[in-house]
């Protein structure tokens, strides 16, 4: 298996793809995703959902408006891979909040 095919085989096992933004809670700066989940920004642009995440999206924009968020990193036997590349994320463990 090539460098990114595990976390690729990880995102599709997962049925992981990307998530559009429905809404916003300004208050605690939160994205509310429509699959009702709230997302939390734990390094610039990128977002998380739950307390232990397995999966960091990227916060992109559509040309039409609109928020989208996209599979960026998945945790993987305990290392965050990109999913596009398959190479190790510049960060080990997640950023505190």
């Amino acid at each position: 298996m090539d460098e990114a095919g595990k976390p690729r085989v990880f995102a599709r096992k997962r049925v992981i793809g990307e998530v559009s933004v429905r809404d916003m809670d300004h208050e605690r700066s939160l994205l509310i995703g429509i699959d009702d989940r709230a997302y939390r920004e734990v390094e610039t642009n990128i977002w998380a959902a739950g307390e232990v995440p397995d999966v960091l999206y990227l916060g992109t924009g559509r040309h039409g408006g609109g928020i989208v968020l996209r599979p960026l990193y998945v945790l993987a036997d305990g290392t965050w891979l990109n999913v596009s590349t398959g190479r190790t994320a510049p960060f080990d463990t997640l950023p505190a909040v």
